[in-house]
């Protein structure tokens, strides 16, 4: 569904200046699935030597994931993967585009339920 754009910042990280910019989905009732969120956000490198003009703009879309981004779970590689996105974004430009949709949109709850069925 359509989002409209809500605000934007600057955002300072460990791996350079960003501009984070937060969008909400205007009808989240046309959104089926109940474990996906309702703000997305993109992240884009605020280096003005970075701009992209006439040319192809690289993008990520990244699926947030809690076990991995803030626990540090070593099941899978999606921290490894943001990281490797916003080095690139910070010395190459292009853009990030996050979304909250937790285990490709099964929700966090039923991700834990599926690394516990695999002990």
């Amino acid at each position: 569904p359509p989002a409209s754009f809500v605000a934007e910042t600057a955002l300072p990280t460990s791996f350079g200046l960003f501009r984070l910019r937060a969008y909400r989905v205007d009808n989240v009732d046309a959104i089926s699935n109940p474990y996906v969120g309702t703000e997305p956000c993109v992240i884009y490198g605020a280096d003005p030597r970075m701009r992209i003009s006439g040319r192809d703009v690289p993008v990520r879309v990244h699926d947030q994931c809690v076990t991995s981004e803030v626990f540090g779970s070593q099941r899978c590689d999606c921290r490894e993967q943001l990281r490797m996105a916003l080095e690139f974004v910070a010395r190459e430009g292009g853009i990030v585009i996050y979304l909250q949709q937790e285990g490709r949109g099964i929700g966090l709850a039923n991700k834990v339920a599926a690394y516990a069925m695999q002990e």
